[in-house]
């Protein structure tokens, strides 16, 4: 079974789960994932705020990335709205409320192979646009779903899926949510698809956590 990771968030930390299940060969139902984690009311909070601790950040997706490979999806959900969270700064149910909606965009990616605009991307879009609504950013929901399912789609393709090429990617979904432009962001996505590389060919866990560790110290610097 090809088992490879992929994420990423969202935001930068959403994205979390994706590198999770993008690679996963065995079928994903979309039923099952909303009956384990029921949509949660989406909260205003309006942070403005766009600092972050990058290794409780970095930590927080590892263990996310443990917990789905030793089968326990009720601890990836929960990572991944703590990576919301710190990341973020979403509260609880801001947090569960768009990591629902990134969950079901990852298994309706998972089971196709093709129509993404039409069937994966409304999801991420919704995701998107509650957490605009909870954090108070600027930034553009439509166009952030969009730098992140093509990212997805290049970790997919063969040929385009090397850590520098899914890297860039990652940077242009950092970019639409962060609004800048600059060498350190794209060395945080690098860094990161490099993470998901070597976890791809083996379980060095404390050296992907200091690849993620990282990439967010990397991010952080660029959007201060």
């Amino acid at each position: 079974m090809n088992r490879k990771l992929i994420i990423a968030l969202v935001i930068a930390a959403a994205g979390g789960l994706v590198w999770l299940t993008l690679r996963d060969s065995a079928p994903e139902a979309e039923g099952h994932v909303a009956a384990l984690f029921p949509e949660a009311p989406i909260e205003q909070t309006a942070v403005s705020d766009l600092s972050f601790d990058p290794v409780a950040v970095a930590k927080a997706e590892t263990e996310m990335w443990k917990a789905y490979y030793e089968g326990r999806p009720e601890s990836v959900f929960a990572g991944l709205t703590g990576v919301l969270r710190e990341q973020a700064h979403l509260s609880a149910g801001e947090a569960t409320g768009v990591a629902m909606h990134f969950s079901m965009a990852a298994a309706k990616f998972k089971e196709r192979s093709g129509n993404y605009e039409s069937i994966v991307l409304p999801d991420l879009v919704a995701g998107y646009e509650a957490m605009l609504r909870a954090t108070g950013r600027d930034f553009d929901a439509r166009e952030a779903a969009d730098a992140e399912l093509h990212w997805w789609v290049l970790r997919r393709t063969p040929g385009r899926d090397k850590p520098e090429s899914v890297g860039r990617g990652i940077a242009r979904l950092y970019e639409e949510l962060y609004g800048r432009t600059n060498g350190r962001i794209l060395m945080a996505g690098v860094l990161r698809a490099r993470a998901a590389d070597l976890r791809d060919r083996g379980n060095d866990w404390d050296r992907v956590e200091e690849l993620l560790r990282e990439s967010y110290e990397s991010l952080l610097k660029g959007i201060e």
